[in-house]
């Protein structure tokens, strides 16, 4: 056989244009219009290492004014092996004997990254973002493992409130929680197993953040007190797919986090922080519910914007089923169809007053069916082969935390063919 290899170009460069459209939330009615520059060397200082430079503008406006600008920058090196920065030179790595031959993939990256957002009479916000870290792959046979871990990772966001929004803190200050400044400095690790055979994969992940412990610890300012994020945060999720079938499969994943802040003296600092914290909803979690609309635990909380739309929590439990299975076959394209049961929710580690029953149960474990929430629907999905799309209806079968107390753990209550949730995604959700 003959073997013919084209080498590729050295540079690179494309534009992404993106565009959103949001219908709810605390800015709600407006449509985000982006253009996104990136520019590749795939062979930096001529040592194989790929270099990234990307640059994005977007605006968000409504029909009358402009709404939101939003400006962005990132960097990053990604090193075809071990390195320290110190000395950019390779590190050693020694695997240990085995019985058969494996493949190994090794890199090192380093990342920078800025966003600014101008959101008219609410906010002006900065986030920087900066990390060191390496990533490791190995697969043997039908097993692969693949270790992640960023030695250093550093973000900063600096949040300038402006009237409308310091109005919304007055009426309701959960929103304190989102809109204030933040430092994170933290060490993360992650780790996941594959093994795929013929008729089942089996997938485990495991993840670990601590923030804040060190530097927190030894070193005590006004500054740090009030913005140094100290938190703990752990997470896995186990998931399998069994093939019942030359055209279907049976799928199922298991999830769970815990995240614990340190105590300090700003008492804001006794949750996670916002962007840490768990959510359930959305295309890939509860789908019977919108993007963080359930939760915590059985409080009864308003969607109104002059309450608090965002439920967040510091515990998450889940557990879906999925049966997939083909429906036709167009000009090459797969039509599937899926059945599906979710049910789990989030928690608050901490009573908050802001949400009554918001809590774990731990002293009282038979509330944690009453705090359980409970979907099922059907989907549709476009497979491609290099891309799926997925567009799945969900009904809330049982709700701990409506925004009706009435509807409240009532199985499949006021239902309604059209009163479903409609969730768009790519790719299958676990």
């Amino acid at each position: 056989f003959v073997i013919r290899l084209t080498p590729a170009r050295k540079y690179g460069f494309d534009v992404n244009i993106e565009g959103s459209q949001n219908l709810g939330g605390l800015f709600a009615g407006s449509n985000l219009v982006g253009l996104n520059f990136n520019l590749q060397n795939r062979n930096f200082a001529r040592r194989a290492i790929q270099a990234t430079y990307s640059l994005g503008v977007a605006t968000e406006l409504n029909s009358t004014v402009t709404q939101t600008t939003q400006l962005s920058g990132a960097y990053s090196l990604l090193f075809p092996r071990l390195v320290w920065p110190a000395s950019w030179k390779p590190l050693p790595v020694f695997w240990p004997r085995q019985p058969r031959p494996f493949r190994t993939s090794l890199r090192s990256s380093l990342g920078a990254s800025a966003r600014y957002i101008h959101r008219f009479d609410y906010l002006d916000l900065l986030a920087v973002n900066a990390s060191w870290g390496y990533d490791a792959s190995r697969t043997d046979g039908d097993r692969t493992r693949t270790a992640s871990t960023r030695l250093f990772n550093v973000e900063f966001v600096s949040v300038n409130r402006m009237k409308i929004l310091n109005d919304l803190i007055k009426t309701n200050k959960s929103y304190e929680y989102i809109f204030n400044d933040g430092l994170i400095l933290s060490t993360i690790f992650s780790n996941s197993w594959v093994r795929a055979t013929e008729k089942r994969t089996r997938v485990l992940r495991a993840g670990l953040e601590t923030s804040g412990f060190l530097i927190g610890s030894f070193f005590r300012t006004p500054f740090l007190d009030t913005t140094l994020k100290r938190f703990v945060k752990g997470d896995a999720s186990y998931s399998v797919n069994l093939a019942t079938g030359p055209k279907s499969t049976l799928a199922f994943r298991f999830l769970g986090g815990l995240g614990v802040s340190y105590p300090g003296s700003n008492t804001s600092r006794r949750q996670m922080p916002f962007y840490r914290s768990y959510f359930a909803g959305g295309a890939n979690s509860m789908r019977g519910w919108g993007l963080r609309k359930l939760g915590p635990g059985s409080a009864i909380k308003s969607f109104a914007l002059d309450s608090f739309p965002e439920r967040f929590g510091d515990i998450q439990l889940e557990t879906n089923v999925e049966y997939r299975f083909r429906v036709a076959t167009v000009a090459g394209v797969f039509i599937n169809s899926a059945l599906f049961v979710d049910a789990g929710n989030i928690w608050l580690l901490r009573k908050n007053d802001a949400y009554p029953n918001g809590e774990f149960p731990i002293r009282d474990p038979g509330r944690l069916w009453q705090d359980l929430a409970i979907d099922v629907g059907t989907g549709l999905r476009v497979d491609f082969g290099f891309i799926k799309f997925r567009l799945d209806y969900a009904f809330k079968a049982k709700d701990p935390s409506p925004d009706d107390p009435a509807a409240q753990n009532k199985f499949f209550y006021n239902w309604k063919p059209l009163a479903g949730t409609l969730q768009l995604g790519v790719d299958y959700p676990f």
